[in-house]
């Protein structure tokens, strides 16, 4: 291991240099192997990474808002994770979740 205690500033600053030169391909080249993966699945799929992406788009537009506090509509919930105060408080209070269905 480098002993970077003994280096002077020039020294050091070409270390870092160095090691932001490194990191940069490192992160290239791990993008690279995780696009190869991509392209590989989708052709486990028959599909293209296009198409995959497009899937995604559909998967995220279903998992939008189903629930809004009608007192605030800007307190929303997609009906997915824990529920948020406003709507627990107001099933506490005997109200039905179906009324705040959007």
């Amino acid at each position: 291991m480098l002993d970077i205690e003994n280096l002077n500033v020039n020294e050091l600053q070409e270390l870092i240099q160095q090691a932001e030169t490194l990191t940069i391909r490192k992160q290239e080249n791990q993008m690279m192997e995780a696009y190869k993966q991509f392209e590989n699945i989708a052709k486990e799929c028959n599909s293209t990474i296009s198409e995959i992406l497009g899937a995604g788009r559909k998967l995220a537009s279903k998992r939008s808002i189903r629930y809004a506090n009608p007192e605030n509509n800007e307190e929303t919930w997609t009906g997915r994770g824990r529920k948020p105060l406003w709507l627990i408080a107001a099933l506490e209070d005997g109200r039905k979740l179906s009324e705040f269905e959007v």
